[in-house]
Formats: C-alpha cells, structure tokens, sequence
C-alpha cells in the first residue's frame, strides 16, 4: 500500500517541476523585451556591456520604488550618476524599468479625472 502523504508530496512535486520552466519562461520573456529596449533606446554599450547588468540594474530600480524610498527623479539621478549618462537618459531607464518589472508603480496624472485632462473646458 502506497503511502497517501508521500504520494501526495510527489504530486506536488511534479506539477511544481512541471511548472518550474513555463516560470523560468516567462521571466526570461520579460527579461530580453526589457534588453532589446535598453539597446533600441541606445543605451548599450553607454551603460551595459551585458544584459544581465541592465537587468539586474531594472530589478533594483524596482526594488527601490518598493521600499518606498525615491522619487522617480531621484532615481533617475542616480541612475545617471551610477553610469555616467545624463539625468534624461537616467530617467528614461527607470521607465523603462518600472514598464517591464514593477508596473504597479505607475501612478495616474493627478487631477480631477486622473488623466490631468479637464473636458468641461474642452482640453484633452
């Protein structure tokens, strides 16, 4: 008679190996979207050798924003200065980080409507 705890835990085990790659798949997915940005926007070889550095660098910038420390300016400063680029290149990397590894930072425009936008006066 088969044990029913150590059959349950290799089933577990299983559909956790199972899954394991389609992870690993999809981290890696998001992991070269966010290099081929990095590069089409010109900042390899200025700021990356390798695309294990911009994407290391992207998770920080993340983690950053997480624990609930800079500005989004603040951050793009130190980015450049971490670098050497200039503030607008710095600031362009930590949106391109926050889009690809922690959308939920994105805040909406402040206003009445949240897009900063007033159609009573008929502006968009």
């Amino acid at each position: 008679m088969v044990n029913t705890k150590i059959a349950g835990a290799l089933v577990v085990s299983s559909l956790w190996l199972a899954l394991a790659p389609t992870q690993n798949a999809h981290a890696d997915a998001i992991d070269d979207t966010f290099w081929l940005a990095v590069k089409q926007k010109g900042m390899v070889p200025q700021m990356f050798d390798e695309e294990s550095q911009a994407v290391n660098s992207g998770h920080m910038v993340c983690a950053d924003f997480r624990s609930g420390s800079p500005t989004f300016d603040d951050e793009g400063l130190r980015i450049a200065g971490m670098y050497g680029v200039g503030v607008e290149q710095g600031k362009e990397f930590v949106g391109l980080a926050i889009g690809s590894y922690c959308p939920e930072q994105i805040h909406p425009a402040p206003g009445p409507n949240a897009c900063g936008c007033d159609r009573r006066q008929g502006r968009l």
